[in-house]
């Protein structure tokens, strides 16, 4: 091997390593995910009696000591990536929720800052579809809400009352209209109107 020839694979070893330096400097490295997911909640009312049953799926890796995002969320999906020097979140409203740029809304920290945007904080979503049922006279439902793709799902079942005859448990689904499917039996209502038992002196709502 000649002097030139050496110097030269020197030179091209050279360029080499500081072309691969340069790209590790830039690269953020494999993100860590977090993800935070709203409570799926059961409720199952009665004329006689109310329970809630909640239960939250959440995921959650680590939190840092600045750019901290919430440990829950009630009406909305945050999915977020960690990097060495920053956080990115994804923030999803929950079916029948938005912001006002709309359902998805990215905020970004970076550590240095410790300053979320464009938001300073995560802020709640806001509803605009009415999914709520009123329970009427001899009726009862179970019902699952807070889903991210679809409306609250009621399972409603009517018992007969005076002229009308009793209706089987069946589940009806919420779309994003406020309109439920297939149509709703009589003992159940759309909307926040609320039912009141004139003999019990009680009054039973959903939403």
């Amino acid at each position: 091997m000649t002097r030139m020839n050496f110097i030269y694979i020197l030179f091209i070893l050279f360029i080499a390593l500081n072309v691969n330096k340069k790209a590790a400097s830039t690269d953020e490295g494999e993100p860590e995910t977090v993800v935070i997911k709203p409570k799926v909640k059961s409720i199952f009312l009665t004329q006689e009696f109310d329970e809630d049953a909640e239960e939250m799926h959440t995921r959650l890796k680590r939190m840092p000591n600045s750019c901290r995002y919430p440990l829950r969320s009630e009406d909305s999906e945050i999915l977020c990536k960690i990097y060495p020097s920053k956080i990115v979140c994804n923030q999803t409203c929950m079916f029948g929720y938005k912001f006002k740029e709309g359902r998805t809304r990215i905020m970004r920290c970076r550590f240095d800052e410790d300053m979320w945007t464009p938001a300073r904080t995560f802020e709640e979503c806001e509803q605009y579809v009415d999914c709520t049922l009123s329970l009427g006279p001899g009726g009862s439902m179970k019902c699952y809400t807070n889903f991210m793709e679809h409306g609250p799902i009621c399972e409603v079942e009517c018992k007969h009352y005076e002229d009308k005859p009793a209706v089987p448990r069946k589940p009806y689904q919420c779309d994003e209209k406020g309109k439920w499917s297939p149509s709703l039996p009589f003992c159940v209502t759309p909307g926040s109107v609320l039912y009141e038992d004139p003999a019990a002196g009680e009054v039973h709502k959903i939403q």
